[in-house]
């Protein structure tokens, strides 16, 4: 049985992003409550997540922490896989964002809209074919997309956590443009080259530690 089966089979919807064991209804009451629990087992969970063998061993061990719930590991997991300066340019865990990922419930409702009704496939299997074929797709579809581009001035494709990502805006923008959501948060730029000088680039990398 696969990661996303087991999850899906054994927990409730809200429980998938935080798993409802906190007593408090204020947010930050149970994130405090939260780190202080982290704290006292803090030490053995670092080891048991640098002794992992895969992106999807460490976030079953995140998820198997107080609190956590599946939406809650991944992100955790995520933020685990950025390079870091004081770590020699590697992630803390020795792993990419391209090698696993799981699906939020947001995501999950993105893929949905993307498959004929009748049609059933795992959320990952769907994720890599995205991640795969994002550039023959562009490419089909005559879109130019604006990528990132490396220290080499070559293009970075869209990551596989950050198609999981995507997916969850898609189905919030479809839920706007169908008259079924709202948008809850619009950016509105201070000036033309905002957007472009807080992207991350080479050379302001080292200061957005």
């Amino acid at each position: 049985m696969s990661t996303e089966s087991w999850i899906r089979e054994h927990s409730t919807p809200f429980e998938r992003f935080w798993k409802p064991d906190f007593p408090f209804r204020i947010k930050v009451v149970n994130i405090a409550r939260l780190f202080d629990e982290l704290a006292k087992t803090f030490g053995g969970l670092c080891d048991r997540l640098l002794a992992c063998q895969s992106a999807e061993a460490a976030f079953l061990e995140l998820r198997s922490v107080y609190g956590f719930g599946t939406f809650l590991a991944y992100q955790v997991l995520v933020d685990l896989l950025y390079p870091l300066k004081i770590n020699g340019g590697k992630p803390i865990l020795p792993f990419s964002h391209n090698d696993w990922a799981i699906a939020g419930p947001g995501a999950q409702r993105g893929i949905k809209i993307l498959l004929p009704a009748e049609m059933k496939s795992m959320d990952l299997q769907i994720m890599r074919w995205l991640h795969e074929h994002q550039q023959a797709e562009f490419e089909r579809l005559h879109l130019s997309f604006p990528y990132l581009h490396d220290q080499h001035r070559e293009p970075i494709p869209i990551s596989l956590s950050n198609i999981e990502n995507c997916l969850c805006e898609f189905h919030k923008y479809i839920k706007i443009r169908n008259g079924t959501g709202r948008g809850r948060r619009r950016f509105v730029a201070r000036g033309d080259n905002e957007l472009m000088t807080w992207l991350p680039t080479p050379s302001n990398l080292d200061q957005r530690e």
